[in-house]
């Protein structure tokens, strides 16, 4: 009867272990998710369903719009991620989100993560304000959301988050200013904020993160003669139609990682044809704080430059 009892017993302990681990894992999985998210969506797209003077929808709308309009969790992922590799009215499920916010620039993530993510969203009411209480804490300690991604990365891995986060931080800046402050506003952000945010990132994170370009607005950002070459390579894969990858070397001391910059209707307002996308007034403003610039003429799905990430090993 003994034995039984302590057999029983070890039966019962066995299964609140097995409970308890099941639990940390997918507490553990949720809250890379939402680092995730927080890494490269919600710079934007803001959790907090209430918040005034969006620059896009909150993700809880993304979410409650998509869901709605789609009965599959595979539809749900195709649907935005054709959104995401090809921004525009064709693409979104929201026509009056382009008109209201524009389109937002092409972005690519890493397939298995970008699944997992998605089906966090699909399967989570992020949309809830009870969901944006519990989880508040937690979205804004920034440093432990970067030490969890962090953790379940490989260098390249690293890199590229790096990118995509910078990419989001300038953009979301970027856009604030245009919708606030106009072409005018959004050249004096960039004038005097640019540079010191993507340097802050690289603080930040640990890391080296430059821009560079083969037709510089800054001198500070003008690429080197190979960086020029693999810029063309870029631009020759854009006129092709072939899919733009990373390019990454792995040196003794040092891995870097070369992300292409493409530009999008947005980008055109300060960086498209003079007299025909840029206004006069906006021309003369550029040349009054760059007066060497070259960094017009582009056209949407240009290649604009290259972020370049740098990491010591």
């Amino acid at each position: 009867m003994k034995f039984k009892t302590i057999l029983l017993l070890i039966m019962i302990l066995n299964l609140f272990f097995a409970y308890g681990c099941k639990e940390s894992e997918t507490e553990k999985d949720e809250n890379l998710q939402i680092a995730f998210l927080s890494q490269n969506c919600l710079a934007c797209h803001s959790p907090n369903m209430e918040q005034a003077n969006k620059i896009a929808p909150a993700i809880g709308e993304i979410r409650v719009r998509y869901r709605n309009l789609i009965s599959s969790e595979m539809e749900f992922t195709v649907a935005i991620n054709k959104y995401l590799t090809a921004p525009g009215f064709d693409t979104t499920q929201n026509k009056d989100w382009v008109n209201q916010y524009g389109n937002m620039p092409k972005m690519s993530f890493p397939e298995k993560r970008l699944e997992r993510a998605l089906s966090y969203l699909y399967h989570t009411e992020v949309d809830s304000p009870s969901w944006f209480k519990a989880k508040q804490s937690l979205l804004e300690d920034k440093p432990a959301l970067k030490k969890i991604l962090r953790e379940d990365m490989t260098s390249f891995e690293i890199a590229e988050q790096s990118a995509h986060a910078t990419k989001s931080l300038l953009g979301s800046n970027l856009m604030s200013a245009l919708k606030n402050k106009g072409e005018l506003g959004a050249l004096e952000f960039c004038n005097i904020n640019a540079q010191k945010l993507t340097n802050d990132q690289s603080k930040d994170l640990n890391l080296e993160i430059k821009r560079v370009s083969d037709r510089p607005r800054n001198k500070i950002n003008a690429a080197s003669s190979e960086e020029i070459q693999l810029i063309q390579k870029y631009q020759e894969k854009i006129q092709n139609k072939s899919k733009l990858t990373a390019t990454q070397f792995d040196k003794d001391s040092t891995f870097v990682a070369y992300f292409p910059i493409e530009t999008n209707e947005a980008c055109l307002k300060c960086h498209g044809i003079v007299n025909k996308d840029i206004k006069k007034d906006v021309y003369l403003k550029i040349k009054s704080l760059y007066p060497d610039d070259v960094a017009v003429g582009y056209k949407s799905n240009d290649i604009r430059g290259l972020f370049r990430v740098t990491m010591r090993k």
